[in-house]
């Protein structure tokens, strides 16, 4: 009787992880391979660059285009604008030195106290 019991239970068991075995096996295959999990990761690489480099390349042609507008509108104000209202005189020119007079020492040298 022990041994009936014992070979139904080792059947039972063995059915058991027979059966857990084939549903791993089918969960599997339900799961993408690496090679496309890895294939997937590079597309999303990829397009985050692409966009990355997009951004950078639109933000350097308008700094570009900025600093076009702004000359072409500095240079179309300076044609236009025939005097400017908020002139200031201009910086004097400064004079030459003037040319050194020696002075001629006529008075004997004394001492200062006398003792």
């Amino acid at each position: 009787m022990r041994n009936k019991l014992l070979i139904v239970a080792i059947c039972a068991l063995s059915a058991f992880v027979g059966w857990r075995t084939y549903q791993f096996q089918q969960a599997k295959k339900e799961l993408p391979s690496r090679k496309s999990l890895i294939q997937n990761d590079l597309e999303e690489k990829l397009n985050a660059y692409a966009i990355r480099m997009k951004v950078k390349c639109e933000d350097e042609v308008l700094k570009i285009a900025k600093r076009n507008a702004d000359s072409i509108v500095f240079i179309k104000a300076n044609e236009l604008m025939l005097f400017d209202s908020l002139k200031r005189p201009e910086k004097p020119i400064k004079p030459d030195f003037p040319e050194k007079k020696e002075l001629k020492d006529t008075l004997a040298i004394e001492p200062i106290v006398k003792f």
